[in-house]
């Protein structure tokens, strides 16, 4: 119940807290294993990017981040896992 109120409470803060703090608060979830969609709809499209990236190179998903990168970002993630499947 502890860590549940510490996530609303969070998620409460994110739309008032700055990019890089969001970003910072976004890896630290992600090393834990914790879930991060509710930061990435106020993150930098570069830090999505980056942690689209990591996902993929983990083998996870990265459904969660599409939405949230910038077109010819997601582009060239598209193109990078059609290339790995060739070879």
């Amino acid at each position: 119940k502890g860590g549940e109120k510490k996530r609303k409470q969070r998620e409460e803060f994110l739309p008032f807290m700055h990019e890089e703090d969001i970003s910072r608060l976004a890896k630290k979830l992600e090393e834990r294993g914790d879930s991060i969609s509710c930061c990435l709809p106020f993150m930098d499209e570069d830090d999505v990017r980056d942690l689209a990236i990591k996902a993929l190179e983990k083998g996870a998903s990265i459904d969660e981040y599409l939405p949230f990168m910038d077109e010819d970002d997601v582009t060239q993630l598209a193109l990078k896992i059609l290339r790995s499947r060739k070879n």
